[in-house]
């Protein structure tokens, strides 16, 4: 029987196909995807990031840097790290990547807006810490000789320099405060915080917990208080404007090298630079836990992207960071860094039932192959399985809701995939008027049996 072509339109045949109206067996397929196989993975090396761009560094055969949205979730820069091979990377408020060498004498300075190198700073004596002002714009150095140096990230020129006095030992940390007018430092083998005026370098105070001996320190976000980590294993949390000690955690048998403080201040997580030793503080309740995710084999790099969430990196899989929800342990998501392009996948749970996934190029990572326990029928539509494959990927390449899964927002996500339907892209359109050609061309010219 004849069947009206004006029934016919793109969407309504695309609807049919992916539904197996007309194709035989086709409702007893399962569709799945996989990553490519033999695609040359790319291991991170190092890792930085600042609000929502994450900054990754690559090793072996190619050395690259990029730095992604994860917003978008696009690839923001790549660029090839010519002198430095290995660098270790940092990001700045105002989209300013700075990486240095191994050794800490060169530091390479770049715009992440048009990825235009800029220039490379020298430090014969070694660079032994540095911080940027809260507006990103400017950047201070203290090197192995204490000597203080205030740098214009635009331009490279040195605003300001002088030595910093009185300490018997190099400075090994450095944090502006938020007025971007004061600055605290610690020295090596040092139990003192001490406070100094950014135009002078003048003394405005000293900080002392009940450490004996402080490794290192973290400022808090709202820049009013600052956590240190000494000798004996606690991790102590002094206000800045009463200099009194506020909270004392003890890590008992967890050493740590390593501290971040989430934006919101609620969550310190402390860990040795390799990813081991995870603790997750809890600042209000001062409890902390140890964190060991399921999804991680052997921890090798963590951080924060908020405060509910965190990405860890495994030794035996450098090239991928997975994102994990912290007071669960859920596995939001997984970033595969590949030589030539990435892949953002999500899990699916009660927020999203589907996996979903965003790449740069989805054709060259990932196959879609199907299941079927019945062989493809004589008369089924020619390159059918084109059509399947690509109906899968059109429905699961979601680059909105696969972002705001990683970010670990539920709503958003389920937002997004609601809404999808709607805001199909421009070549699930094109991908439609194809097939319904296809179709129309057929012997048959739009009959059921066509199908």
């Amino acid at each position: 029987m004849l069947t009206d072509k004006k029934t016919y339109l793109p969407c309504t045949i695309f609807s049919r196909a992916k539904k197996g109206d007309g194709l035989a067996a086709a409702e007893t397929d399962e569709w799945k995807h996989f990553i490519k196989q033999g695609l040359p993975v790319s291991p991170i090396d190092r890792i930085g990031v600042y609000g929502n761009t994450l900054a990754v560094s690559t090793h072996g055969k190619k050395h690259f840097t990029k730095v992604f949205s994860l917003e978008s979730g696009n690839c923001l820069l790549k660029y090839k790290n010519a002198t430095i091979t290995k660098p270790y990377i940092f990001l700045s408020r105002s989209h300013f990547l700075l990486s240095t060498d191994m050794d800490w004498r060169q530091v390479e300075i770049r715009d992440i807006g048009d990825g235009k190198y800029l220039y490379t700073l020298e430090f014969p004596y070694g660079l032994h810490c540095f911080c940027f002002s809260h507006d990103g714009r400017r950047m201070l150095t203290v090197s192995a000789i204490n000597l203080f140096r205030e740098w214009d990230l635009k331009s490279g020129q040195c605003l300001n320099e002088y030595r910093l006095k009185n300490y018997p030992t190099p400075v090994t940390h450095i944090d502006i405060l938020p007025d971007d007018m004061r600055f605290l430092t610690l020295s090596t083998d040092s139990d003192t915080v001490i406070c100094h005026d950014l135009k002078t370098g003048g003394g405005l105070g000293a900080f002392r917990g009940q450490t004996k001996m402080i490794y290192y320190f973290k400022l808090f976000p709202d820049g009013q208080s600052f956590a240190i980590r000494g000798i004996e294993n606690k991790i102590e949390i002094i206000h800045i404007k009463t200099g009194e000690s506020e909270k004392r955690f003890d890590c008992k048998d967890h050493h740590s090298n390593t501290m971040y403080v989430s934006k919101d201040a609620r969550s310190l997580i402390s860990f040795m630079k390799n990813g081991e030793n995870i603790l997750v503080w809890d600042t209000n309740k001062e409890t902390f836990k140890p964190f060991s995710s399921r999804h991680v084999t052997t921890p090798y790099l963590c951080r924060f992207i908020n405060e509910k969430t965190l990405f860890i990196s495994d030794e035996h899989a450098k090239h991928k960071l997975v994102f994990i929800d912290i007071a669960t342990d859920t596995l939001l998501g997984t970033l595969h860094n590949f030589e030539q392009h990435y892949l953002w996948e999500t899990t699916a749970d009660q927020t999203c039932a589907e996996v979903l996934f965003w790449s740069d190029n989805i054709d060259e990572t990932i196959d879609v192959v199907a299941e079927s326990p019945l062989p493809p029928p004589s008369s089924a539509l020619p390159d059918r399985d084109y059509y399947k494959r690509k109906s899968y990927i059109f429905d699961h390449l979601d680059q909105q809701a696969v972002m705001a899964r990683i970010q670990n927002k539920k709503t958003e996500c389920q937002f997004h995939r609601k809404h999808y339907p709607e805001i199909k892209n421009d070549a699930t359109q094109r991908l439609e008027s194809d097939l319904c050609s296809k179709l129309l061309s057929m012997p048959g010219g739009g009959t059921k049996e066509a199908l």
